[in-house]
């Protein structure tokens, strides 16, 4: 019996080693004309030539869910600039500077003062998902602290309306209107002219960066050198079909029509006495995100139905009009993305796909604390980019 007993502890022990401290490795898929340009932007990610990852992280939904609730934080200091748009609305840019920008904006709104080229450092611009609190979300954070300590960059993250103040114009955010994108980067852009800008998004704001340097095409700013997406769902049709289909799906959808809602209710001012009032009404009594959208997102956008609304917002239709390099990075594993059933980037010599058959949504992780294995990926494309490889 002890020797029964001593076998099950070992067994035990072993099956926790593997799963606390073993790894499984993969060779991400590279999905891309096979230019020269982008051969030499693939060569210098070498960090793209595997990913790796403990084994208790090997399962999306972990993933996911410990992306969001288990990385620790780092400590970073952030000036706030509250943007009004031409339409009345108010965004707010959480500025993140380099070392050698930190003298010249100390005010707690930043003037919109041009300064020389040779003291403008590369400015990475990021756009998150899904943003129902003030919060900032743990992917974006760390992204940006890595820039920070890694490559010394400016960097400014997005909170959209309603989300860090309050609305001022009867409008908020959805996941294909690109509004406050274009006009955040082409402000940005005319601020600063003389120094590289990089669009990244992540989940919906990878959406929204990809439909809206599409809808910019030609005319994009100079000095937008490059774009991001990540785990972006691409079609917003089949993304919300992830609702229904799953137990997980149904969980995620209930916590995040009540996120909505609250939402709505923190900015219910700002509908007062508009067209939208009524809707605003309707949009709080319903049992779905497709029932929400119905009331009040189609007359919010102007659109005849949820499917044309779908399409509208579905950044795979963009794509193609993209012209700058755009780098994107999805999981097999990601329950917001269908990337097996797309071949979207084949339309375009500009963008480079990484795939991946683990790494969940927006998680990638390798450890609690530190830089995920995205965030290593990310920073040697822009690298690369900025060095033209």
């Amino acid at each position: 019996r002890m020797w029964i007993a001593a076998v099950a502890i070992s067994g035990v022990g072993w099956i926790l080693y593997y799963f606390i401290f073993g790894t499984k490795s993969e060779t991400p898929d590279i999905h891309c004309n096979k230019n020269a340009f982008n051969r030499k932007i693939v060569e210098a990610c070498t960090t793209l030539r595997k990913y790796e990852c403990p084994n208790f992280l090997r399962f999306g939904m972990v993933q996911t869910i410990l992306a969001e609730h288990w990385r620790i934080l780092p400590q970073m200091d952030f000036q706030r600039e509250d943007c009004i748009t031409p339409d009345g609305g108010t965004l707010t840019l959480m500025w993140s500077f380099s070392s050698a920008s930190k003298d010249k904006f100390k005010a707690p709104l930043i003037s919109k003062k041009t300064f020389e080229s040779d003291s403008i450092k590369p400015i990475l611009v990021v756009f998150p998902g899904v943003s129902l609190d003030p919060n900032p979300p743990p992917y974006a954070w760390n992204f940006i602290d890595h820039m920070r300590k890694q490559r010394d960059f400016d960097c400014v993250l997005v909170h959209y309306r309603g989300t860090r103040t309050l609305a001022t114009s009867p409008k908020l955010y959805c996941l294909g209107d690109t509004d406050d994108v274009r006009w955040i980067l082409q402000e940005i852009s005319h601020r600063f002219p003389d120094a590289p800008i990089i669009a990244s998004g992540f989940s919906m704001g990878g959406n929204l960066v990809v439909k809206a340097l599409g809808e910019m095409s030609e005319k994009i700013p100079r000095n937008i050198v490059c774009g991001i997406s990540c785990s972006n769902p691409w079609n917003l049709s089949k993304a919300h079909a992830w609702f229904d289909r799953t137990i997980a799906g149904k969980i995620y959808h209930k916590g995040y029509l009540s996120g909505v809602k609250d939402l709505i209710r923190r900015n219910r001012a700002a509908f007062a006495n508009s067209e939208y009032e009524e809707a605003i009404e309707l949009a709080l009594e319903c049992d779905s995100i497709a029932q929400f959208d119905s009331k009040l997102t189609l007359k919010l956008y102007n659109q005849p139905s949820l499917d044309q609304f779908h399409r509208w917002g579905s950044s795979e239709n963009y794509l193609k009009f993209v012209r700058v390099p755009l780098f994107c990075l999805s999981a097999f594993d990601d329950h917001f993305t269908n990337i097996e059933e797309f071949h979207f980037w084949e339309n375009n010599p500009q963008v480079i796909l990484a795939t991946t058959k683990r790494g969940g949504h927006l998680g990638f992780l390798r450890a609690r604390k530190g830089p995920s294995w995205m965030d290593d990926v990310l920073m040697e494309y822009i690298d690369a980019i900025l060095n033209k490889a």
